[in-house]
């Protein structure tokens, strides 16, 4: 998306997942990464890492000084990481409301929330349907990413 939006040369480099990728990062060998909320503020905290810029549509709570992109004037970079429950696509809708209804309540927790915050995320929770909808405009809107790029797995 950085690439697309702003026509800045870069070369995306795929890594098996962040710990290899910031080894590189700290080590000099890629100049820079996007990350998850949670490492990136340990490693920011920790002054291994300076933050650049929050590829959401608002800055986060856990690193309040960090600018969005649109801010520094780069718009289409909203990419906000989640992360969801899922069941097998077999589920009877009876237990799928209940488990919700659980869920719901766990989030509800004020040490859950301060836990989940602390990583920098945020609680969200919602129906099942709210779920699958956002699931299905997230992978709307990757897909299309993917099709303008001509991605293909090897």
């Amino acid at each position: 998306m950085l690439k697309l939006n702003t026509g800045i040369d870069l070369a995306h480099i795929p890594y098996k997942g962040t710990a290899d990728a910031m080894r590189d990062l700290l080590g000099g060998q890629v100049q820079l990464m996007f990350d998850g909320m949670a490492t990136a503020t340990v490693n920011s905290r920790a002054g291994r890492v300076k933050p650049l810029a929050i590829a959401d549509s608002r800055r986060n709570a856990a690193l309040p000084d960090v600018p969005t992109f649109a801010e520094q004037g780069v718009d289409g970079i909203d990419m906000a990481s989640w992360i969801g429950f899922f069941g097998p696509g077999n589920l009877p809708p009876a237990i799928t409301v209940r488990l919700n209804a659980e869920l719901q309540k766990i989030l509800a927790l004020q040490k859950v929330s301060e836990l989940i915050r602390s990583g920098g995320n945020e609680p969200a929770g919602g129906s099942p349907d709210d779920f699958a909808r956002a699931v299905r405009d997230q992978s709307d809107r990757w897909g299309k990413v993917i099709r303008h790029i001509g991605l293909k797995l090897d």
